[in-house]
C-alpha cells in the first residue's frame, strides 16, 4: 500500500481529474481523506495499493509543495515487496524533488530503450533484499545529478552515470569524469576530483591528459602522491 499527501486547490473537479493518473499505472484505491479546505486548498490523503508500473511512457515526481514535505512511501507494507517504480521497455523517469521510501527496490528496470535520472530528492529502502537502484535492463541509462541515495546499489546490468548526489554507499567506480566521492559526516559525497597534474600553471586530472596537451621540451610534474595510469 503507498500512501500519498497532496495539497490540493479547492476547484469543482480537482479530484477528478487526479483520479485517471491511479487507473492508468493500475493502481486500486483504498482510501480517500481530506480536511475541510483553508486559504483555497486542502490537504488529500490518498492510499493505493500497486505501485508505478510505466511501460512507453515518461513520469517526473516533483515535490511541489511549499513546505516541502511531499512523500510517497509504501515501507510499512506487511510483506517484502513494495517496489516504488518498475521501469519497463521505452520509458523515462526523472526525479526532481520529493521523499520517496520504499520497502524493497525504489527504481526497478527491467527490458530496452530505459532512461532515468534523479536530479533531488530522498531515495531509501528498509529491507536488507532490497535497493535504491535495481537495473535488470542492459539497455537502461540511470544519471544520478543529485539528491540523497539511502541504501544498496547492486549495479550488474546497464550504464549508472553519477555527477552529484550523497550516497550511503561508495560510487566511486561509477562517476563521471572529473568527480569523485568524499567521506563526509558517513555520507559519499559527489565533489570534483582534484587536478593533480600540471605543465607550468595549467592543471589536468589525469597524466593522460597532460601529455595530450604537452609540448616539445613541456615539463609534467605530478604533485601529489596516488595511482597515475598511462594508457599507450
Amino acid at each position: 500500500i503507498i500512501t500519498f499527501q497532496l495539497l490540493l486547490q479547492d476547484e469543482v473537479g480537482a479530484l477528478f481529474k487526479l483520479l485517471p493518473v491511479f487507473v492508468d499505472h493500475k493502481a486500486n484505491i483504498q482510501t480517500i481523506n481530506s480536511i475541510i479546505p483553508t486559504n483555497g486548498c486542502a490537504v488529500l490523503t490518498i492510499t493505493a495499493e500497486n505501485v508505478f508500473t510505466m511501460s512507453s511512457c515518461k513520469l517526473t515526481v516533483k515535490d511541489s509543495s511549499a513546505e516541502k514535505t511531499g512523500k510517497i512511501d509504501n515501507s510499512a507494507i506487511a510483506s517484502n515487496g513494495g517496489n516504488m517504480f518498475l521501469v519497463y521497455d521505452n520509458s523515462e523517469l526523472t526525479i526532481e524533488s520529493g521523499t520517496i521510501h520504499a520497502k524493497n527496490n525504489v527504481i526497478f528496470t527491467y527490458g530496452s530503450n530505459i532512461k532515468v535520472t534523479i536530479n533531488g530528492g530522498e531515495l531509501k529502502h528498509f529491507v536488507s533484499t532490497g535497493s535504491v537502484l535495481y537495473p535488470v535492463a542492459s539497455d537502461a541509462t540511470i544519471t544520478v545529478n543529485g539528491g540523497t541515495l539511502l541504501g544498496a546499489i547492486p549495479f550488474n546490468y546497464g550504464t549508472l552515470v553519477v555527477k552529484g548526489g550523497q550516497f550511503t554507499q561508495d560510487v566511486s567506480a561509477y562517476c563521471a569524469y572529473g568527480f569523485t566521492t568524499k567521506l563526509v559526516d558517513g555520507m559519499y559525497q559527489i565533489v570534483e576530483a582534484e587536478k593533480n597534474v600540471f605543465i607550468g600553471e595549467n592543471s589536468y586530472l589525469t597524466l593522460e591528459d597532460a601529455l595530450n596537451a604537452a609540448k616539445e621540451n613541456d615539463v609534467v610534474e605530478i604533485r601529489a602522491a596516488g595511482s597515475y595510469v598511462l594508457k599507450r
